[in-house]
């Protein structure tokens, strides 16, 4: 049904350089599509028995690396859609390659991917949550639709579509509405549809207070002192989650983060500067030396002497294979939990409520752009009540 694979000079055709293209072409539904990857070699250099760029080229190993991650980014998409049973999207294609997508006729589902494809304020794993959602809604609506389709009618079916068979949270229904509501937004911003033609001014999203799993203290420990020596790819996905739980980094952060983020003084004191990737916040010299008795410190020294590609300080992990792994130390530290990457974020926060019951220092370690967000740590931190509590003479 989808297949992908690389071609050169397809055109037989050569430019001023005596080079010709390569491209991917990527075949859904019987139906070819061509893609370039601004890679340009001349004919001689091509082994279009390997699909490859042969060694005598200057660059041939960071050209074939390029060509290669691309046909297993596609090739990654394909069985995504696979396993959800869903039929590929060029436009998605072209998204995940750094392309724009072709829109047509006021269509939303086009509109939206468009529009995906040319933001640069979300990062990738945002970019692919948005196009998991817009897959949702156009399988629900039995392909895309226009805009003069999204009445409130519409999103109240799609609601109880997702309420009712598949059985989706309401906090998760609510971000596919905040998904749409966004696009609309957009749509609205370029004359699209009219303010008065959005369904939302009509509907209001609701949501309940998310329940927020983190690690104890007593179970971080358990996670600290686990032997897993006998499992040696388990080492690294060890010292990453610990390594958010002790800065309260989320897991796209501390994928990305690089030693130059890190300040290290005479005195033994180490600051991180870094920007977030979900949201538009710089933590400026976060002092780490003060966190969690500077736990962190050996994690950073033990990377830092062998970085990894592009100057990163961790290995690359994808997050489904990072929980997948988080599931196995749990089990080996006996803690009845489900651990995912997100649980060392939370784990931060709440045991740094328990520690200070100081919501502006919350806010400003984790990045939050409202304290109303840093507040929820501190109302699960039942001991910094008491504490509070105790300093009262009644």
């Amino acid at each position: 049904m989808a297949s992908v694979y690389l071609v050169f000079n397809r055109r037989n055709k050569l430019n001023k350089k005596k080079e010709a293209p390569i491209e991917l072409c990527v075949t859904i539904k019987n139906t070819p599509n061509y893609i370039g990857l601004k890679q340009h070699i001349i004919p001689k250099l091509w082994d279009n028995k390997k699909k490859e760029v042969k060694a005598n080229h200057p660059n041939w190993f960071e050209i074939n690396t390029i060509l290669e991650s691309k046909v297993k980014l596609v090739n990654e998409y394909f069985i995504n859609c696979d396993l959800k049973n869903i039929t590929p999207n060029i436009n998605e294609v072209k998204i995940l390659l750094g392309k724009k997508a072709t829109i047509k006729n006021n269509m939303f589902i086009a509109f939206c991917r468009n529009e995906v494809s040319r933001r640069n304020d979300i990062s990738n794993l945002t970019i692919h949550h948005h196009l998991t959602k817009l897959d949702t809604i156009e399988e629900w609506a039995g392909g895309d639709f226009s805009f003069d389709k999204i009445t409130l009618s519409f999103i109240e079916d799609f609601d109880l579509h997702l309420e009712k068979i598949r059985k989706v949270k309401k906090n998760t229904r609510a971000k596919y509405h905040a998904l749409i509501k966004s696009y609309i937004r957009r749509a609205i911003n370029k004359k699209i549809i009219k303010f008065d033609e959005n369904p939302y001014n009509s509907y209001k999203i609701r949501k309940e207070e998310s329940h927020r799993e983190r690690l104890t203290s007593t179970e971080l420990s358990a996670i600290e002192d686990v032997d897993i020596s006998e499992f040696e790819h388990l080492e690294a996905i060890k010292d990453k989650f610990l390594f958010s739980c002790y800065t309260g980094l989320r897991f796209s952060d501390y994928q990305n983060i690089e030693i130059s983020n890190f300040n290290f003084t005479n005195k033994g004191e180490v600051y991180l500067t870094f920007k977030m990737l979900k949201v538009e916040t710089t933590i400026n010299r976060m002092p780490i030396h003060k966190l969690f008795s500077g736990k962190a410190i050996p994690i950073i020294k033990k990377y830092a002497s062998n970085l990894y590609s592009s100057g990163k300080l961790f290995p690359h992990h994808s997050e489904g294979y990072f929980n997948r792994s988080l599931k196995k130390i749990a089990t080996e530290a006996k803690i009845n939990k489900t651990i995912t990457s997100h649980i060392g974020r939370h784990t931060f926060g709440s045991l740094l409520a328990e520690k200070t019951n100081d919501p502006m220092l919350i806010k400003t370690l984790m990045g939050h752009k409202k304290i109303e967000t840093s507040m929820i740590y501190i109302k699960l931190s039942n001991k910094g009540i008491e504490d509070k509590l105790s300093q009262i003479k009644w």
